[in-house]
């Protein structure tokens, strides 16, 4: 438990991470160019779906094959 946490917030959500550092947006990247940045987007959640596709097709055990088509429709209503 992290003691500055519970003195400072009262068990608050603080916007940092497990490790006390606060969101900065530090990997938020905007280049002005509004086209540029949804097709950069569009490229991310293609690629994440894409890979859990490929894991999708690679495992036998249910559990996983059931996160997985959850990500898999998570990514295509992203996209």
């Amino acid at each position: 438990m992290n003691f500055r946490h519970l003195l400072s917030t009262r068990f608050a959500a603080l916007p940092e991470n497990s490790n006390g550092v606060p969101f900065c947006a530090s990997h938020v990247y905007a280049s002005g160019n509004l086209a540029a940045d949804m097709m950069a987007n569009v490229t991310a959640e293609s690629s994440g779906r894409v890979l859990a596709v490929r894991l999708y097709n690679m495992t036998d055990d249910p559990g996983m094959k059931e996160m997985l088509s959850f990500l898999i429709a998570r990514d295509t209503m992203h996209q």
